[in-house]
């Protein structure tokens, strides 16, 4: 069982600030507890660094917009709301004796490719979606609006890796986030403290940094962008025509 004080403590070592024997002073801990948490709350933010991808749903109301983040419609708990998604569908909910389907959503990707939508309150089975990065709720808008209980929606949002409140929290990460996390911190706390990253710190921060990479590396197929796809006489989603 590794906590962050088990991080700090090897992280100090590495950074050479902490000899064998010693023991770090409170502030100096609290100092790399703080950095321990910064660098999960940026580390969150690229794709390559989360080991996987979360599915939510939430069952259309009719409404135009839905709320994402802690206690949101799609609520993710005590997480902050995703900068960003990473993919969304609407699975068609059943009648009596039929099954479901499911279709993949396109985004829409701009506040401004959103807004030159002409009927925004077209009410149909969505094809598209628009995510708007809010805070501290973000806003899912999906298009046309599904009709109250006709769908359920789904989003795709990376894994939290979430910050920690205590110093004797249990670590539940992969095996490999831990070397990964020890030797970023230990980097980080030698900039902090003014002293020269040894180059031997860096090829292990290096390494490090690849196999975080290689273990979460997926690769999607390929898909033609639908405005490409359609041939002449195609629908026009921001026209209406």
């Amino acid at each position: 069982m590794t906590t962050p004080r088990d991080i700090i403590t090897d992280a100090a070592r590495d950074a050479g600030i902490l000899a064998e024997g010693q023991v770090l002073s409170s502030e100096d801990v609290n100092q790399a507890f703080k950095r321990f948490n910064r660098i999960l709350a940026s580390y969150q933010q690229r794709k390559l660094n989360i080991y996987r991808l979360n599915d939510m749903a939430f069952t259309a109301t009719g409404a135009q917009s839905y709320t994402v983040g802690p206690g949101g419609n799609f609520d993710t708990g005590t997480d902050q709301r995703p900068s960003r998604l990473h993919g969304a569908y609407e699975r068609t909910l059943p009648s009596l004796g039929t099954n479901t389907t499911d279709a993949s959503l396109s985004e829409i990707n701009s506040r401004e490719d959103y807004s030159r939508i002409t009927n925004k309150s077209l009410v149909s089975t969505p094809t598209h979606y628009f995510y708007d990065p809010a805070f501290p709720l973000g806003n899912f808008y999906p298009w046309p609006i599904p009709s109250s209980g006709s769908s359920e929606l789904h989003i795709l949002l990376k894994e939290p890796l979430s910050r920690f409140d205590n110093l004797s929290d249990t670590i539940l990460l992969p095996e490999e986030y831990e070397l990964a996390l020890q030797y970023i911190l230990a980097e980080n706390i030698c900039v902090g403290y003014g002293f020269t990253v040894s180059p031997d710190l860096q090829r292990l921060v290096k390494g490090a940094k690849d196999t975080l990479k290689g273990a979460n590396h997926r690769v999607s197929e390929m898909e033609m962008p639908g405005d490409l796809a359609q041939s002449g006489g195609g629908y026009d989603i921001y026209s209406d025509s």
